[in-house]
Parts: C-alpha cells; sequence; structure tokens
C-alpha cells in the first residue's frame, strides 16, 4: 500500500528534514495525490504526521533512554535543541527535561 511505503520513508528519514516531494518521488506518485492519501488515511496532512511522528519519537527516547535533549533533539530531526525545546512546550507545556524529571517521580511514588 502507497502510504505505508510513505509512512515506512518518514520513519527511516525522520532525522532530516523531510518534503512531501521528496516522499512522492520516493513512491512514484504526484505530491497531490500523496497528500490526498495522507488525509484520508491517517485523518492529518503530511507536515501534521510527520511532525506528531517526531514528538512521539521524542517523548519515547525522553522515557526509555539516557540521551541528552541535544542527542534527542537530533535524532528526531530538529536542527537546533533551542527549537527543539521551545516547541516541545509549546506542545506539552513542560520543557523536555521537566517531563523527563515528572516520569521519574512518577516512578518513585509507585
Amino acid at each position: 500500500m502507497l502510504i505505508n511505503e510513505a509512512k515506512r520513508y518518514i520513519y527511516n528519514n525522520i532525522k532530516k528534514d523531510i518534503s512531501l516531494d521528496e516522499v512522492a518521488e520516493h513512491i512514484n506518485i504526484s505530491p497531490a495525490y500523496l497528500s490526498k492519501l495522507f488525509k484520508e488515511n491517517t485523518g492529518v496532512n503530511f507536515v501534521t504526521y510527520v511532525k506528531e511522528l517526531k514528538f512521539e519519537l521524542a517523548m519515547d527516547l525522553l522515557l526509555n533512554s539516557d540521551l541528552t535533549i541535544q542527542q534527542i533533539a537530533h535524532e528526531v530531526g530538529f536542527n537546533t535543541p533551542a527549537y527543539f525545546i521551545q516547541q516541545f512546550k509549546a506542545r506539552y507545556g513542560y520543557t523536555p527535561n521537566s517531563f523527563r524529571k515528572q516520569k521519574s517521580f512518577l516512578e518513585t511514588e509507585q
């Protein structure tokens, strides 16, 4: 299925800025058609899907690794750690470090 190929490509290339055109070219369809497929199959547009995936991966790394914030920002394709921190805080209301510390606190409470 084309959308699964697109998702796999995005996941495997999450460290870099991924464009709709690039993914469409990779799976040999037009960008407009890929955009339509994304909306139909995921309920969100391409850009939102990529951003959501980056944050899901970042949260997993924050909770399940000892990587630094800088390393996590790089792993999920943010150009600078500062921008990653800003975007994470805007989305979740916590900085990545605060989020990680909150998780540690909750584990010790149980």
